[in-house]
């Protein structure tokens, strides 16, 4: 089974309607995944036009817990229990502020092997740190680890990466923490990295940032960002 997980709570993100943004998401996934799977969406508010999909499954977000943990509550997806994972199960967690362009089955039934910890090529990061919060995806029972050290102390843990600059705003820091836990059991545990190509990074209102993106690009992959922004599977647009 195939675990596709999302967090939504208030009305926006990153500028854009959350209710459309998940639902987006998530139609594309219905309509074209043939692989078993279920959704499990961590939110606040359910959207009604897809809530009676028997497909997808609610999990209620208290205030404390948003207020507590943000956009990390998606560290609570690493707990198979939290969405009755079964042995054999794998799990994928998304940011509902991407936009499908093509057929979503690649991305989501990319294989992935015992101990291994599948992410989409982070090609526009501007640090070492090789893993994007966008798309995570193992099996369900092998990284339960990353939930439960993340909640023995997870003040220290949200503050830590803002407080020795990081990043740039105190809410930021999930995917940093993630790697790290990754990384710190490695050789047992590793990282492997879809194609850089399949999910292509777009500014939609600063062209010297949408410049830095094409040059980016070419100088990690050595491909023509006009050339494979049509072949895309996904993308993540910006706006601010």
């Amino acid at each position: 089974m195939l675990n596709i997980c999302f967090v939504k709570f208030g009305d926006k993100v990153q500028g854009f309607d959350a209710d459309k943004l998940l639902y987006d998401m998530i139609e594309p996934i219905i309509n074209n995944v043939k692989e078993d799977f279920e959704i499990w969406v961590a939110t606040d508010r359910p959207i009604y036009n897809i809530t009676l999909n028997p497909k997808i499954n609610y999990i209620p977000l208290t205030n404390q817990d948003i207020k507590e943990h943000g956009h990390w509550t998606k560290i609570f997806f690493f707990d198979p229990s939290y969405i009755k994972a079964k042995e054999g199960d794998t799990t994928v967690i998304m940011d509902i502020d991407m936009q499908w362009k093509k057929d979503p089955t690649p991305v989501l039934t990319y294989p992935v092997e015992l101990g291994e910890f599948v992410s989409m090529d982070r090609w526009w990061k501007s640090d070492p740190m090789p893993i994007s919060g966008n798309l995570y995806k193992f099996n369900s029972y092998d990284f339960k680890f990353v939930y439960d050290n993340y909640m023995e102390d997870y003040k220290k843990h949200k503050k830590y990466y803002y407080e020795n600059k990081i990043v740039q705003m105190p809410q930021e820091g999930e995917q940093y923490f993630v790697y790290d836990q990754i990384k710190d059991k490695s050789p047992w545990f590793n990282v492997k990295l879809q194609p850089a190509e399949w999910c292509m990074k777009i500014h939609l209102k600063n062209e010297e940032r949408q410049k830095m993106y094409e040059d980016k690009f070419k100088e990690v992959t050595g491909k023509e960002y006009g050339k494979c922004i049509f072949d895309a599977i996904w993308t993540y647009e910006n706006i601010k």
